[in-house]
């Protein structure tokens, strides 16, 4: 009973030396860490005391010695202790850039052009931006170095340096095609014509005249059927001449394309209408020794086929169309137009020519611009023979330059 009673007394007199924080309970001599107010709680006898682990920046706790760092202003806070208590120690750490801080001797690119390089810089804890790559220029997106040749559209440029500013100095262009690059100097051939590129201009070299898918030069003769057609090509353009070939005719008949047609049948040939007609009857007493135009024998009737109206064969994908007096049609930069004559019952395809201008024909006269502020002005003229258009350098309308 004794020995029961001094246990109760000893438990008594062990709890008497516990404390109570914040509704936790420590032992004598115990430790809690608050992290919420930055402090370490020790109890001893029964009493608790406090002592600052850190300083309370906005309700985190930044340990003695330790810094956090304000990337919007560039400013470092180092907790340091000072008594029982705390301080803090702002400086500055790096260059603030754009919103955001750059530590010292970090690289980063120009927000205004990736051809430029800065770099964060100290000099007696003064902080400053240092610009240690400049020998760039940028062209959608992509930067060049000094001297380095580049293409944009067809146009060969340099990066070069014009009064402190980097610029696209223009050095070699080709010509636009259909979309395509061609280089200065390459020839090609398109509907039987023959084009070379001058440093962006599209001379013509050669001319011929086309019908299906053949090329004839000037001066070649060719029948088809009952016609028979001639290439011809002067200063300002190419034609194609068709003339009917005659056939003999059968007396009481007209003979033609191998088929006996009867007075008065009309009918339709390669855009030709035709008829068939008496032209004249005529006896000599004696006839004649030659049949002509002017002599037939006696009692003889002569018949023939008469053209009623023309118009121009149009070969288009491989089929024949006819149209009318004046009716036009674009061949790459040449512009068919139908011409019919009367008078020698023939028809004719007048073309006049354009300038090729990247993508487009230009008009005789008209004037176009580069980004350098260049004009270029179409020029028909003749060139070995050949009407030959190009876009002439006509000079600069201002300046310009591309800067980083």
């Amino acid at each position: 009973m004794i020995s029961g009673l001094m246990l109760l007394i000893f438990v008594s007199s062990v709890n008497t030396q516990s404390c109570t924080y914040d509704e936790l309970a420590l032992d004598d001599g115990g430790r809690h860490t608050d992290r919420s107010a930055c402090k370490e709680i020790t109890c001893s006898g029964g009493e608790t005391s406090e002592k600052f682990i850190g300083c309370l920046i906005e309700g985190v706790c930044l340990p003695f010695g330790e810094h956090k760092n304000d990337i919007e202003t560039c400013k470092k806070t180092t907790c340091l202790q000072k008594g029982n208590g705390y301080t803090f120690n702002t400086t500055l750490y790096g260059c603030l850039y754009n919103g955001k801080c750059m530590d010292i001797g970090q690289p980063f690119k120009s927000s205004k052009s990736d051809c430029l390089t800065y770099e964060c810089t100290e000099t007696n804890k003064t902080y400053g931006l240092k610009l240690v790559d400049e020998s760039k220029m940028q062209n959608k997106r992509t930067c060049y170095d000094l001297g380095q040749e580049f293409e944009v559209d067809c146009f060969k440029y340099k990066c070069s340096k014009v009064d402190g500013n980097h610029t696209a100095e223009l050095v070699d262009s080709g010509c636009s095609v259909n979309g395509q690059c061609k280089p200065s100097g390459q020839t090609w051939i398109e509907e039987c014509t023959t084009y070379t590129c001058d440093k962006g201009t599209t001379d013509v070299l050669e001319q011929q005249c086309k019908s299906g898918d053949k090329c004839y030069t000037e001066g070649e003769s060719w029948t088809e059927g009952d016609y028979k057609y001639t290439c011809s090509i002067n200063e300002t353009h190419s034609k194609i001449s068709g003339v009917k070939v005659s056939s003999p005719s059968t007396p009481g008949v007209c003979k033609h394309n191998g088929i006996d047609r009867k007075v008065g049948e009309i009918w339709e040939e390669n855009c030709f209408t035709m008829t068939c007609n008496q032209k004249y009857s005529k006896a000599l007493p004696d006839g004649c020794q030659v049949q002509s135009e002017s002599c037939i024998p006696v009692g003889q009737t002569k018949y023939s086929v008469a053209i009623t109206d023309i118009r121009c064969n149009y070969q288009n994908g491989g089929t024949d169309e006819c149209v009318d007096d004046g009716w036009k049609s674009k061949e790459g930069c040449a512009i068919k137009t139908c011409k019919v004559d009367k008078d020698t019952n023939s028809w004719k395809f007048e073309s006049s020519l354009q300038c090729r201008w990247k993508d487009e024909c230009v008009p005789e006269g008209e004037i176009r611009l580069v980004k350098s502020c260049m004009q270029y002005q179409c020029e028909i003229f003749k060139k070995h023979g050949k009407d030959t258009s190009q876009m002439k350098k006509k000079g600069k309308i201002g300046y310009t330059f591309i800067k980083c």
